[in-house]
């Protein structure tokens, strides 16, 4: 991993957290899933979509 100062770290996180729960309540909003553990899963992976993209930003804005 490459050396990151904490002030991008703790942005990257708080992206990552904002898009995660944006895209997460809405989903919830639109979508009843009877199974439990798709969801989970489906948030788990969207979590790191988000993460990534998140870091994908700020390379892109040195």
């Amino acid at each position: 991993m490459k050396k990151l100062n904490k002030k991008m770290t703790w942005t990257q996180a708080v992206l990552s957290a904002f898009l995660f729960a944006t895209i997460a309540t809405i989903l919830n909003l639109f979508m009843n899933w009877d199974n439990r553990l798709f969801s989970a899963m489906f948030y788990f992976v969207l979590y790191i979509v988000c993460a990534y993209f998140s870091q994908i930003i700020l390379k892109s804005d040195r």
